[in-house]
């Protein structure tokens, strides 16, 4: 099982592309007696010899060092891979980066993502990035450089500077979505979009909760969404949760259809005016779907209807074989 622990909002860096608004003013995280609880039932739902993997991001998980540290432990302990998602900004100096490096490789850290984007840059230095990066590697944690670029770092060759200068192990670059901070706007250049409706399916569907509980698909920007929505480990059980992110009506067309099919549903039935002309990609069709009411209504009427005809496909199957 993968398991994504978003553990707190609150984050150093106010980026203009952080559709979850984190900031320093916000003060909610995940309790660490709730994230070990979840840790356990995580462990005791993943099948003997499949691979258990906790992701912690935020917000900024370095903030609360030992926090972050008891928690990596505790996954850890259990045999989970554990990784984590950080902004890099405690990596002042080369001594406190290999210092804090040495701190999560003990606790049982294997992979670290750094994340820069000229927003980013604009509160970290991506000097420290790299100094980060290259202390972990040093230490023998696998390294990633996650780049969220726009319109204007593809024309200036940033991606490939970035990337250059820091030295991952390996790159993830996405363009950013249109679901920005509370308040921001940015121009629609800005965007690398195509016309039309983006055909592919559900890329990588990951189980993530939330600092205050909620449960959902993904992490994409302008995803937390209650068409995406599992549930609540207050509320719901993870096993429950994880029922409904492999077996749900929206997530089985999301997975084999795409958003797109949700969106053709839509047109068919007059509510093509309420989408956009351009897209980043499917997780951007999705987003939007997800976070208009109207489209997201005709979502779920069309996931029910899926589901009948695959149910009915499997029934005329299982006769014609009888026959």
């Amino acid at each position: 099982m993968e398991l994504g622990l978003i553990l707190t909002q609150r984050c150093n860096a106010q980026c203009t592309h952080c559709a979850t608004d984190c900031g320093p003013y916000h003060t909610q995280t995940l309790a660490i007696e709730k994230v070990a609880a979840l840790m356990d039932d995580a462990a005791r739902l993943t099948p003997a010899g499949e691979r258990l993997d906790f992701s912690l991001s935020g917000g900024e998980p370095f903030l609360d060092l030992d926090y972050l540290i008891a928690i990596v432990k505790y996954g850890s302990s259990l045999g989970a891979t554990v990784s984590c998602v950080t902004n890099a900004f405690w990596a002042s100096s080369d001594l406190k980066a290999q210092a804090i490096v040495a701190r999560v490789r003990s606790a049982g850290l294997t992979r670290i993502a750094a994340s820069t984007s000229r927003f980013h840059q604009r509160f970290v230095p991506i000097e420290r990035v790299q100094r980060a990066l290259s202390a972990a590697r040093v230490a023998g944690i696998y390294t990633l450089l996650k780049v969220a670029y726009c319109a204007e770092d593809t024309e200036e060759g940033l991606v490939q500077h970035w990337e250059e200068f820091v030295g991952a192990d390996s790159l993830q670059a996405f363009p950013i979505a249109p679901y920005l901070r509370r308040g921001a706007g940015l121009p629609e250049t800005s965007f690398v979009k195509v016309t039309g409706l983006p055909e592919g399916r559900c890329p990588s569907p990951s189980l993530t909760i939330r600092e205050d509980g909620r449960a959902y698909t993904c992490c994409t920007p302008g995803a937390f969404e209650p068409l995406l929505q599992l549930g609540s480990i207050h509320d719901n059980s993870l096993e429950d949760i994880v029922a409904e992110f492999q077996f749900g009506l929206v997530l089985q067309v999301l997975r084999e259809a795409g958003p797109r099919y949700f969106a053709e549903y839509a047109v068919a039935r007059g509510q093509g005016s309420r989408l956009r002309n351009t897209y980043v990609d499917e997780c951007d069709l999705c987003a939007h779907i997800a976070s208009d009411p109207a489209l997201s209504r005709t979502a779920r009427t069309c996931a029910r209807q899926y589901r009948k005809d695959w149910a009915s496909r499997i029934v005329e199957s299982l006769s014609n074989d009888n026959h």
